[in-house]
């Protein structure tokens, strides 16, 4: 990758075309040397040797965190990289990616795959898929991405427990909004910063139509944000999830199924005048009828608002009781994404920024992956 130019090491204090670190050939004896010791996910090392800035790691975070340890601990401090400099250390539990600049908070929608156990076929390749295991590279991306509120679909008690316990034991502080009978977690909670936001007003639903056990239904918070005073709604959804192939009257149930959120947030908009931002597995294409349901409604794509920047992708990869894939399809976001965050009433909001995290360690953790906006309060 010789010749690639990592913006994100800009000294802030100086002109963006200043202090920038260049990757060079990586084929080199040393580096070789450096990944034939091996890397765990998150363990990093930045090292100057015979005139060379080495950085490694074993995930894209952790190769982020060399990149910010470089921009805010040396470049920003004007600190000289001598020889024989090496710092090691791991990436777990750092915020790794700031919001976009001027926005106010980062929404955050996931899947996380309700998979408690680990499965035989998994054993079979040696590997876990078990909640312990999986809940730590979810916190991780959690922590990197830090988001002010976190919308998860398909949650389990056990998951929601032990990603809690991760995130308080990295000393990042978030509260649950759910409507479990166990107290712990319905499948459709969500996680927020409590430094960040507050809650003003709940509520949960599970549909009228193609409840499946409680798995299918929503849970909304009214939140005010801490800075600025400025509130929002944030929603959180799973539609049902058949095809109409699979069963006759499928699209028709999340058609049914939309419209009740549609005509919910009807009423919490006509009580509160705040933007309103539904998000989830919808289980439905741009394409579908059920996703025209919310559009009629008035809500808006935020992939189509963003004016900074919108990661065209679909969001998901092949990742079940069976195993993973090693590789997402280059499939686009309007072709294939069955995972939305819609806004209506936005006002004067500016959605900046429309993503998904997809660090390659991700693959064995759900078959969705987070897609998250960083936007400027309406």
């Amino acid at each position: 990758m010789s010749g690639v130019t990592l913006k994100a090491v800009a000294d802030s204090a100086k002109s963006d075309s200043a202090h920038k670190i260049f990757i060079g050939p990586t084929n080199d004896a040393y580096s070789t040397s450096l990944y034939s010791s091996g890397f765990d996910t998150f363990d990093y090392r930045v090292e100057v040797k015979d005139g060379n800035l080495y950085l490694a790691g074993g995930s894209c975070f952790a190769l982020q965190y060399c990149v910010n340890l470089l921009r805010d601990e040396y470049l920003a401090n004007g600190l000289s990289l001598d020889a024989g400099l090496t710092l090691t250390g791991s990436a777990y539990g750092k915020r790794l990616y700031d919001l976009e600049e001027g926005a106010d908070v980062r929404i955050m929608s996931n899947n996380v795959w309700q998979c408690d156990d680990n499965q035989s076929a998994w054993k079979a390749i040696g590997e876990d898929c078990s909640a312990e295991v999986r809940s730590k590279g979810l916190a991780a991306v959690y922590m990197a991405y830090n988001p002010d509120v976190i919308c998860f679909q398909e949650m389990s008690i056990k998951m929601i427990r032990l990603i809690r316990n991760e995130l308080t034991k990295c000393g990042f502080s978030y509260k649950l909004l759910s409507y479990s009978s166990g107290g712990d977690a319905d499948y459709t909670c969500i996680l927020y910063r409590e430094d960040t936001v507050e809650v003003v007003e709940r509520g949960y639903h599970e549909f009228t139509y193609g409840c499946n056990g409680g798995t299918k239904s929503y849970t909304w918070g009214y939140f005010k944000h801490k800075t600025t005073g400025k509130t929002f709604v944030a929603l959180s959804t799973h539609l049902w999830w058949k095809s109409d192939t699979a069963e006759a009257g499928s699209e028709q149930m999340r058609e049914r199924q939309a419209a009740e959120i549609v005509a919910a947030m009807d009423k919490l908009i006509e009580k509160h005048n705040a933007p309103v931002y539904v998000m989830g597995d919808f289980n439905a294409r741009t394409t579908a009828s059920s996703y025209k349901v919310f559009t009629d409604g008035g809500f808006k794509d935020t992939f189509d608002l963003a004016t900074v920047y919108a990661h065209d992708h679909k969001g998901r990869h092949s990742c079940n009781a069976e195993g993973f894939s090693r590789e997402a399809s280059g499939e686009t976001y309007k072709a294939q994404a069955i995972d939305h965050i819609m806004l209506k009433n936005g006002g004067d909001t500016n959605i900046l920024t429309f993503n998904h995290a997809r660090p390659y360690f991700y693959i064995k953790l759900s078959d969705h992956y987070p897609v998250f906006v960083d936007t400027v309060l309406g």
